[in-house]
């Protein structure tokens, strides 16, 4: 579990020259991809990063962790964060905003089936929570706190849930899944050290342009790479 600062209600930007990587919709459909997104990131030598776990993707049973242990033991044996990422990732209808439209005792119940499912299957509690589409509703935070969770984080910002502490980036990149993300607005912030977070889908080592931004934070620019668990520990002990 993460430690947390004790201040409440404030905002802090994250040191500079920091990002705060994860690797999204961590299934079992993306099994050879997630193997190959850490041997690249291994590469860069990058071992902090946090890796957000979707228990049935889609929707979809074949998907469950429980229909694959070795999966399960992998992801375990890698020593990295894990947070949960939505439970279906998708809403029935397959848009990826799948707590929008939630209301209060939907959201709370397909949290406590996201969080039993890794309870079950990983032996672990996630530490944090990140929302499929960036779309968290007031009332998830509450949700979250209830079931334990330390931390939830929605574009720019990630909550401390016991303290209220608010800690900010200046941009985020997200994988577009599909194609190259666009990267201009980014590339100019990294250039001056601004902290950023980096959201990685499994797919991204197929394509070139998020490893080859990784490349050039880590061997030109001197960045220092997070999980989200890892980094608010750190700014914990700091203060």
């Amino acid at each position: 579990m993460c430690m947390s600062s004790r201040a409440g209600n404030s905002m802090q930007l994250v040191e500079e020259h920091t990002v705060l990587l994860s690797l999204h919709e961590v299934s079992p459909a993306y099994e050879d991809s997630v193997v190959a997104s850490y041997d690249r990131l291994k590469a860069l030598g990058i071992d902090s990063y946090t890796l957000l776990i979707t228990p049935l993707l889609e929707w979809k049973r074949n998907l469950s962790f429980e229909k694959h242990p070795m999966f399960v033991d992998y992801l375990l044996s890698l020593d990295l964060e894990i947070s949960l990422h939505g439970y279906s990732y998708t809403t029935k209808s397959g848009r990826p905003e799948e707590f929008k439209n939630l209301d209060k005792k939907q959201t709370a119940s397909r949290l406590r089936r996201g969080l039993k499912s890794i309870l079950s299957n990983f032996g672990v509690k996630p530490s944090g929570f990140v929302p499929p589409g960036w779309v968290a509703p007031k009332r998830l935070k509450t949700a979250l706190a209830n079931l334990g969770f330390s931390y939830y984080a929605v574009g720019k910002e990630i909550y401390t849930l016991s303290s209220d502490t608010c800690y900010s980036t200046v941009d985020i990149v997200i994988s577009e899944k599909e194609k190259e993300p666009s990267l201009e607005d980014s590339i100019v912030e990294t250039e001056i050290g601004g902290p950023l977070q980096i959201a990685l889908h499994p797919l991204d080592h197929r394509r070139t342009k998020m490893y080859e931004l990784l490349e050039e934070l880590v061997d030109r620019l001197d960045y220092k790479f997070y999980s989200y668990c890892d980094y608010l520990t750190q700014a914990a002990k700091a203060e």
